[in-house]
């Protein structure tokens, strides 16, 4: 990409038209086996496409550029709705936000009106991957060797692309429940007292998923829970947390709302935990309680369990509820103040180097790093389990 950016482009196009022939041919013996008039339009859309692939093999470079466009207006209008919203609530950040605004906008109307340099652009890709490739090089490293001292620190980590990051946790889980593989791995016996848990759904959103995390058998949960407060199809809305007993919370998520879990076991000293715990007091003290609609009005209980979250699990664990009235998470917004930057704020107190210096966030990227950490011969990742709904136990 770097290098010979033009043939890179070129082998894409020769590579994308042979995988649209073979589409179309594969589509098309499916449909002459009567396997139904949908693999007939498939194997002619397929076919049209290659053809114009053929006489513009110009298209993948100019796809390349316009879609790098589109991506830093589209991060430049992210950062812009995050820049009001702490500026409205006064809270921290609000200088980066607005210099990332600036620079993706720039960017983004800068390669959209100059497609003469969809190299650039791709190079720019080329030194992203490398730098991505050294991180796991490095990651490789720490996985075969043995540290007597081991240390997180906070630092720029390179995380995969963040729509990749996304689908991440459902990735591995399809790929979980095609080999079986061990549901519960683990490097030490004792057991971790801090818990982070990606939740993911079996449909739509819910497959890019949920973090939580637990301390002292205790659930803490970030999100859009207020549906009266919700906007823009619930990805921003009033900012709430709450907390719930872990057996209950556990059961509810992965019986209750058919929820998988993978869930990663933190070894933690007891000066970590007091920090942590002292932190989740800071977050209360931004906060009151609130009381979700089955709280305050017990009528209609049905409606109420079927149609809102908040509701069910209320009825089935007992939680309780803080609604934010200041801070960065007075707003919940799915693209910035969501549920990892909830839990990396409790576990920044760890200095493990998660989030930092990113500005679409995702449980996606919590994974990676929880994955990567676990594969570390004597990091303080001990432990990862996966719960199915499928093969879950009630003595959890």
């Amino acid at each position: 990409m770097i290098f010979i950016p033009t043939m890179v482009f070129r082998w894409f196009s020769e590579a994308l038209f042979f995988g649209l022939i073979v589409h179309a041919c594969l589509q098309g013996q499916r449909f002459f086996r009567g396997q139904g008039s949908g693999h007939f339009v498939g194997a002619a859309v397929s076919a049209a496409f290659a053809v114009f692939i053929l006489f513009h093999q110009q298209f993948p470079a100019c796809l390349l550029h316009f879609l790098f466009g589109c991506y830093c207006l589209f991060s430049g209008l992210l950062s812009a709705v995050q820049f009001l919203i702490n500026r409205k609530n006064h809270a921290d950040g609000g200088l980066f936000f607005f210099f990332h605004t600036a620079a993706a906008f720039s960017i983004g109307v800068f390669a959209l009106t100059h497609p003469n340099t969809a190299d650039e652009v791709l190079q720019i890709y080329g030194l992203y991957f490398i730098l991505l490739g050294i991180r796991y090089l490095h990651d490789a490293r720490q996985s075969k060797i043995f540290e007597s001292a081991y240390h997180w620190h906070r630092k720029l980590r390179i995380a995969m692309p963040a729509l990749a990051a996304a689908w991440l946790p459902s990735w591995f889980i399809h790929h979980f429940i095609r080999t079986r593989s061990d549901a519960d791995r683990r490097k030490s016996d004792e057991q971790p007292d801090l818990k982070i848990m990606v939740h993911v759904g079996e449909k739509g959103i819910q497959k890019i998923g949920h973090i939580t995390f637990c301390l002292d058998n205790i659930v803490y949960s970030f999100g859009n829970y207020d549906r009266s407060a919700s906007k823009l199809g619930s990805i921003l809305g009033d900012g709430i947390f709450f907390t719930a007993p872990y057996r209950a919370y556990m059961k509810n998520i992965i019986v209750g709302e058919k929820n998988t879990i993978v869930e990663f076991g933190i070894r933690i000293t007891a000066a970590q935990k007091k920090a942590i715990q002292t932190e989740i007091e800071k977050l209360k003290t931004a906060a009151v309680r609130w009381h979700c609609p089955l709280e305050t009005d017990a009528s209609g209980r049905e409606q109420k369990l079927k149609e809102d979250y908040a509701c069910r699990v209320y009825a089935r664990t007992g939680a309780q509820f803080y609604k934010f009235t200041q801070g960065i998470f007075k707003k919940y917004w799915a693209f910035g103040g969501n549920c990892a930057l909830f839990v990396d704020q409790a576990l920044k107190k760890l200095q493990a180097s998660i989030l930092d210096f990113r500005l679409i966030m995702s449980p996606g990227i919590y994974f990676d790093w929880l994955e990567s950490e676990f594969a570390k011969k004597n990091s303080p990742v001990i432990s990862r389990t996966v719960y199915l709904a499928e093969d879950f136990q009630s003595s959890i």
